[in-house]
């Protein structure tokens, strides 16, 4: 029922704007597989357009394995900078810890727009890794009242709330609900059972999904579909969907594809690519827009 309210019906008379742009901050050297994924997924969940940046080495692994995205590449901050424009932010899958992808992903966080608005963040992995390193990236994320969705796995979370993981295994719904009030942000705890927590104390649990999606790739994945869900329901936050919602939809609709792949072809050996070619079975049937042309 949440994923129908976040996915209502398309109408018919719609193009690719309609349905949102997310620009994704991913990729490095080695690491193009995280920013394909991503990508992917963004497109697969029915995103109207996606937009990679990544540095030039991967462009043309993206350019081949997703001809429907837009790649671009950066060699400095200002031209990361300048990509920034979209109704959501991917940033961090595969990013690497370089000073370079630092400084791009501070870069992007920075454009702000001449009326004040800012996109909703989904910062993920090499993302959240940043911020724990240089904690002046937290000012810059939180600034300019930015929406923000953080995606820790427990390592990761662990870090950022300086809890040890078998803590944060132990009270999962509690860790997240105390650092989204902490630092205002979503906290999304992937884990056998995935917490999304609100910072007004919002709180769901996932229990789709199974054993076959814990292989590398699969929060790529959830990254590019949360971010992707964003971008189509960018004008809808605080009106009629709050950001743990969405997360939430996200959530499940990445699970729920996790186990049809499971049905299908087992959990050994599934991979998050099988997972993602499921996205839209998922919703299958939430719109049905054809045409009918009667004969006079």
């Amino acid at each position: 029922a949440l994923l129908r309210r976040v996915l209502p019906p398309r109408k018919r008379r719609s193009h690719k704007g309609t349905y949102g742009w997310v620009v994704l901050l991913c990729g490095s050297e080695g690491m193009s597989g995280a920013a394909v994924l991503a990508t992917w997924a963004a497109l697969r969940s029915g995103v109207g357009l996606a937009r990679v940046l990544t540095p030039d080495c991967n462009r043309v692994v993206l350019q081949t394995a997703i001809p429907e995205a837009i790649v671009s590449t950066y060699d400095t901050p200002e031209r990361a900078a300048g990509c920034a424009e979209g109704d959501a932010l991917v940033l961090g899958c595969g990013l690497g810890v370089s000073d370079l992808s630092r400084e791009a992903l501070r870069g992007m966080l920075k454009v702000c727009p001449a009326d004040g608005t800012v996109p909703p963040v989904v910062l993920d992995a090499d993302g959240i890794n940043h911020a724990v390193k240089d904690p002046s990236l937290w000012g810059d994320l939180l600034a300019h009242h930015r929406r923000v969705i953080v995606t820790p796995h427990p390592t990761e979370m662990s870090r950022l709330c300086g809890k040890p993981v078998p803590e944060i295994l132990a009270a999962p719904v509690e860790v997240a609900k105390e650092f989204a009030a902490t630092w205002g942000v979503t906290v999304v705890l992937k884990d056998a059972h995935t917490v999304i927590a609100s910072p007004d104390g919002e709180v769901f649990i996932c229990a789709a999904g199974n054993a076959g999606m814990a292989t590398g790739g699969s929060g790529d994945a959830l990254a590019g579909v949360i971010g992707s869900l964003l971008a189509q329901n960018h004008h809808r936050i605080g009106v009629d969907l709050t950001m743990a919602e969405i997360a939430a939809a996200g959530g499940y609709l990445h699970a729920r594809a996790g186990d049809l792949a499971a049905e299908e072809i087992g959990e050994y050996g599934m991979l998050p690519s099988d997972l993602i070619e499921r996205l839209p079975l998922v919703c299958k049937g939430f719109s049905g827009t054809k045409t009918k042309v009667e004969k006079k």
